[in-house]
């Protein structure tokens, strides 16, 4: 995965469930701050509702613009999805990201 975030689009609900899983919250945060309306929903729908009120908490911190650390989630997700993809836990098959249930 490059640093567009904008390919979130394309992860199916068992592939976004496991990349969540192994994101840390305050990344997550800034996720949600900086993505467009179709992949926060996606990200809504995915997240542990045990994690919710944390990560909503910390995206009320984190609301105001920061390219640097913007920057950061960027690369942090990438090298999670790189990781994933790795260990075999996600599948990338041409534009799209299939997690292993």
């Amino acid at each position: 995965m490059n640093s567009d975030l904008s390919e979130l689009r394309f992860f199916d609900y068992d592939g976004l469930k496991i990349l969540l899983r192994e994101t840390p919250d305050p990344v997550i945060a800034r996720l949600l701050n900086i993505v467009d309306s179709r992949v926060r929903t996606s990200i809504f729908g995915a997240i542990d509702h045990s994690r919710m009120d944390s990560v909503r908490s910390l995206m009320q911190r984190e609301s105001k613009a920061d390219p640097e650390k913007d920057e950061i989630v960027h690369r942090a997700i990438a090298s999670i999805v790189g990781k994933l993809i790795a260990t075999g836990s996600l599948r990338h098959v041409d534009s799209y990201y299939f997690g292993k249930p």
